[in-house]
């Protein structure tokens, strides 16, 4: 039997497990993120913007992808940040 070329059987069940790993991410929504960019990379490296495209996927869930890959978006809009703490002057 020759090896095919292609990817085994197994990659999708491994993509799969691998994007039910991340905030707010079960099983159909992994199924989801699977299907529109085709690998956990194109997931990991995508906007904020296009994973909250995504069916059953919103801002808060694509926020919380971002923040658990390192890739947390910019600050919404003007004076709201995540940590504003940090930016107050301490005494």
């Amino acid at each position: 039997m020759a090896h095919d070329s292609k990817r085994s059987k197994g990659w999708r069940k491994r993509a799969l497990f691998i994007l039910q790993g991340l905030p707010s991410v079960g099983p159909r929504r992994a199924g989801a993120l699977l299907e529109v960019f085709g690998s956990v990379a194109a997931v990991v490296s995508a906007s904020a913007e296009k994973l909250a495209d995504v069916e059953g996927i919103g801002v808060g869930a694509a926020t919380a992808i971002l923040r658990a890959v390192g890739n947390e978006p910019p600050p919404g809009p003007a004076g709201q940040t995540s940590d504003a703490s940090s930016e107050r002057e301490r005494p």
